[in-house]
């Protein structure tokens, strides 16, 4: 690269990009496993493992009544309601039944968990 003029450049280099980026990372990772660690089904693992689930996981915001999975479907992702509203639909007996799960903010039960592939679920 060559300047076509005189120039005056901000410079951030490779080291201190990747320590910041770590930091960023080590931050984003200490508040899922924080979350985590707060769910019922997490409870009794020790932090490293659960740290290690955290590393992976990614946060995703969805429209209201956009479709997650449709039942039948082969679950992929599994789904924790850290804030808003989610409709089940499923069918059983051939009779359409239908369940709201939220997040209350009481991460210790495990209605904040969306993994049933035999479920068909849109987001409110």
């Amino acid at each position: 690269a060559t300047t076509e003029q005189e120039s005056e450049f901000a410079v951030l280099d490779k080291r201190n990009y990747t320590r910041i980026m770590r930091a960023e990372d080590l931050s984003r990772i200490a508040v899922y496993a924080d979350f985590l660690q707060s769910c019922r089904g997490f409870k009794g693992w020790a932090r490293s493992a659960i740290l290690r689930v955290a590393y992976v996981m990614r946060s995703e915001e969805r429209n209201k009544n956009e479709e997650l999975l449709k039942q039948g479907e082969k679950c992929r992702e599994v789904y924790f309601i850290k804030s808003g509203q989610v409709k089940l639909i499923y069918e059983m007996d051939h009779l359409l039944r239908e369940t709201t799960e939220q997040n209350k903010g009481d991460h210790s039960k495990d209605d904040n968990l969306i993994t049933n592939s035999s479920s068909s679920s849109s987001s409110n």
